[in-house]
């Protein structure tokens, strides 16, 4: 089974190259982020590009 790492919080920024990061070190990345899911596609896209594994939800981690 293949590990997993949850990122709330990741946009172009410190989160979402945390999750490229697990994604070359064999995680299955689970990104979380609030808004554009524009760019949330094109980072799971990007890490299945590089052989990686990813899944992406739009949230807000505030949200009850």
């Amino acid at each position: 089974m293949k590990p997993v790492c949850l990122v709330i919080g990741a946009g172009a920024g410190i989160g979402g190259t945390t999750g490229k990061r697990f994604a070359k070190e064999g995680y299955h990345a689970v990104l979380c982020r609030r808004s554009d899911e524009g760019g949330l596609n094109k980072m799971v896209a990007d890490i299945e590009a590089d052989g990686g594994s990813a899944s992406g939800f739009l949230m807000n981690a505030a949200d009850p």
